[in-house]
């Protein structure tokens, strides 16, 4: 179900995932300088901005044909923009990567909800329904990828217990290459 005009932009890579924690004589996590992320951690500015980086240009224009091939003959009931004259078409469309990671996104920035949306930390149903959705997204998109990668445990002194190591080798799509093709179209 990959969208046709993207499949130039998939390449299969290696990729070492990061940010594994690990854990001091006292049981406490911490992140050594090589698993830091630029996408985890207390709100700021860097944080926000590697994030926006991730989805920014994430909707973009496809012409009836391309429609119709991605979604069938119903690819009519879609949301087509009323300037018919546009060049790429004009059915509003987005690769599923980016809403995923958007949803993710939205998560995260739930989980310090006072840094984003100040002390009113009420969820109304329209947001609770929004949030709902993407937990459920996410859900579908790591099952219908199923990552196969072996994930170990390490054995933690400190701890007195295994916690795992996910900071591993991951075959992955390359996600520069999609970034690029969708800043492109």
């Amino acid at each position: 179900t990959d969208f046709e005009a993207a499949r130039d932009a998939v390449e299969v890579v290696r990729t070492r995932f990061v940010g594994a924690p690990m854990f001091d004589d006292q049981g406490e996590p911490y992140l050594d300088e090589e698993n830091q992320s630029k996408y985890a951690g207390k709100p700021s500015d860097s944080i926000d901005e590697a994030w926006d980086e991730l989805i920014h240009d994430r909707y973009f224009l496809i012409s009836d044909e391309e429609a119709n091939e991605a979604w069938g003959p119903d690819y009519i009931l879609n949301y087509r923009t009323p300037d018919k004259s546009t060049e790429k078409g004009g059915y509003l469309a987005g690769l599923e990567v980016f809403h995923t990671l958007h949803c993710l996104n939205v998560l995260r920035m739930q989980l310090y909800a006072n840094y984003y949306h100040g002390s009113s930390n009420d969820t109304g149903r329209a947001e609770q329904y929004h949030l709902d959705h993407c937990i459920d997204m996410i859900r579908q998109t790591i099952q219908c990828f199923g990552d196969l990668s072996p994930v170990p445990h390490r054995w933690w002194p400190g701890l007195g217990k295994p916690f795992i190591y996910p900071t591993q080798m991951h075959t992955c799509r390359n996600f520069t290459k999609i970034r690029a093709w969708a800043s492109q179209r």
